[in-house]
């Protein structure tokens, strides 16, 4: 099983969580982790290194791209999007060429279950297999990237890809280029590059496969009850938890069901029992909002999870 992420020094921590993550649950596979980055100092390599030596079966591999390929690439000014979101739009170009298949996994997710069954669905007629992203309804994304809403938009968070059909077309020079001509299109980095090249070359994902937070709150706005329902169903045994958007679980703000989950597996790395500074007036506003859930004088935004 071939596992491709990508990072900076900042981002280490969480990589760590997601790596840790997708062992605990993933004992008995052979993994190799690939990791693009263009800004990884050795040490942080080693302390990677490290903690993937301490599983069976486990090996990490890095791999730099020059920033000077990325380096007039728009960025929107989320800040929780960065430049080193369009490195994963290498990975043909850079991973050996005997990797013909690989999944790519965001380090801002835990991994909670087996991801055998995902890994053997077949992209062999395919460029990639994912999971439609929370706003693929949104009229908008068409609109700017000229295709049909009939194809759907997907979350590049998690993407089982099939590379040698991205070696066959030069995916990676066709992204380029593609960004280097319409700049103005390219509102979710690396995102909407791989929906506008490839809506019509993809497979869609069970939700299980990419939970991202939008899922998991209570109002869904342009669903139909048979979509909801599927989609409560599917997000009741998620295998992957993508915590998308800005309030991230090791931030103070977030209210994500699965946020324990998540520092269950930040247990397990270097960063044991770290926990973010919560401020005086925030604690109380928590308190309040759940007395007035309680009350039944507000309605909690998530779905009740296991």
């Amino acid at each position: 099983m071939d596992i491709v992420c990508n990072f900076d020094n900042t981002y280490v921590r969480y990589a760590s969580v997601m790596l840790v993550s997708l062992f605990e649950n993933n004992l008995n596979e052979e993994i190799n982790v690939h990791v693009l980055y263009k800004n990884l100092i050795e040490e942080n390599q080693h302390k990677l290194s490290t903690l993937v030596q301490k599983y069976q079966g486990k090996h990490i591999h890095f791999y730099r791209i020059n920033p000077d390929r990325i380096m007039t690439f728009p960025i929107d000014g989320n800040p929780y999007i960065t430049m080193d979101a369009y490195l994963r739009l290498f990975m043909a170009e850079v991973i050996p060429q005997e990797v013909d298949k690989v999944l790519y996994l965001d380090c801002d997710l835990i991994v909670d279950g087996s991801l055998r069954d995902l890994w053997n669905t077949d992209v062999s007629d395919v460029a990639l297999a994912s999971v439609e992203d929370f706003n693929c309804r949104s009229e908008s994304n068409y609109v700017r990237l000229c295709y049909s809403q009939t194809d759907n938009y997907f979350n590049s968070g998690v993407l089982l890809v099939n590379l040698s059909y991205l070696r066959e077309i030069d995916f990676t020079q066709k992204a380029v280029d593609y960004i280097s001509k319409y700049p103005e299109r390219v509102k979710f980095s690396d995102q909407d590059v791989l929906n506008a090249l490839l809506h019509d070359r993809k497979k869609l994902l069970p939700y299980r496969y990419n939970v991202q937070d939008m899922f998991l709150r209570r109002k869904q706005k342009n669903r139909t009850q048979a979509e909801k329902d599927l989609l409560r169903r599917e997000c009741a045994h998620p295998v992957i938890i993508h915590f998308s958007g800005c309030r991230k679980p090791w931030r103070c703000d977030g209210h994500n069901p699965y946020n324990k989950l998540w520092y269950k597996y930040q247990d397990m790395t270097p960063w044991a029992s770290q926990r973010p500074r919560m401020p005086f007036w925030y604690r109380w506003r928590k308190r309040l909002d759940a007395v007035l859930e309680f009350l039944y004088l507000r309605q909690r935004k998530y779905v009740s999870v296991r």
